[in-house]
């Protein structure tokens, strides 16, 4: 979720007349020659981004001039998504970095803490300086891996966020106690976390091509002390055990073609998980 926020607040810019190239702009002759015109499209968004029109490649502007019922293809509707990203997102000390407000958008919330999602895009770990909130020092706990990361924390201090990677910051009274019940996690009776465990495939990715003896190896992580129950995979709706979350394969033992791939997990904790991808078996 972190990576789909940044791209889509990178993204969104396009939808203004001056991050486009005119001619690639439903409304370049009029905004050429209509001042007025010109100066509501630096602050007021196209209702839509279009593959092409005319051979015109992308093509920003919207329905309403292609299929007649407005004069123009300006969007305040539209417009107003860049209030919800002004009161979601805040920039770091680091471009492409985002501290991005989980609770900013929770009308109906109940009682919660200053919750907020940082995400690294980069392929190294960086250096993020985080500003808290309030004005009192406060314990810094990360519900990803559920643990306090920082103590004591008065105005600002760094965090390290690993490469595309994330954090979920959660500021918690200094010295409050995170008390474990069933699956979740709380501070003064107030929800902070779950405990989560998940499955994924390790060196490969969907529509992959495999052949001849290849292995499936599984990923099976959690961010807090549960042992693995089951394990299996399915190709199709055929089950094959694993060995240490581990399966030894054979194409020439399928009919050559695209297969679905499925991994399932249960833990001790009775939390489940499965992750689904497809091969090109050859």
């Amino acid at each position: 979720i972190g990576k789909w926020l940044l791209y889509v607040s990178s993204n969104a810019r396009y939808f203004y007349s001056r991050e486009t190239k005119m001619e690639n702009q439903s409304l370049a002759r009029s905004a050429e020659t209509n001042g007025e015109l010109k100066q509501i499209i630096n602050v007021v968004p196209y209702e839509g981004i279009r593959k092409q029109s005319g051979g015109k490649m992308p093509w920003f502007g919207g329905d309403p001039t292609v299929y007649g019922w407005a004069e123009t293809d300006f969007s305040l509707y539209s417009g107003s998504h860049a209030g919800i990203f002004g009161a979601l997102f805040e920039p770091t000390n680091q471009e492409g970095i985002l501290k991005i407000d989980l609770l900013a958008t929770q009308l109906t919330k109940g009682k919660a803490y200053p919750t907020y999602l940082l995400y690294n895009p980069y392929t190294t770990a960086k250096k993020v300086i985080y500003q808290v909130k309030g004005e009192g020092s406060v314990d810094l706990y990360d519900t990803v891996t559920n643990r306090v990361v920082q103590r004591a924390v008065l105005n600002e201090t760094t965090l390290i966020i690993p490469p595309d990677g994330a954090v979920v910051i959660v500021e918690i009274p200094e010295k409050a106690e995170v008390i474990r019940r069933g699956l979740n996690n709380y501070t003064n009776g107030i929800y902070l976390s779950s405990n989560r465990s998940t499955v994924s495939f390790k060196n490969l990715n969907n529509f992959d091509t495999v052949s001849g003896q290849f292995t499936i190896e599984l990923v099976i992580t959690g961010n807090f002390e549960d042992a693995i129950k089951e394990a299996d995979l399915y190709i199709g709706n055929e089950l094959f055990r694993l060995t240490d979350n581990m399966v030894r394969l054979d194409t020439r033992n399928f009919e050559r073609g695209a297969k679905k791939v499925t991994a399932k997990v249960i833990t001790a904790h009775g939390l489940s998980d499965e992750s689904t991808l497809r091969l090109y078996f050859e």
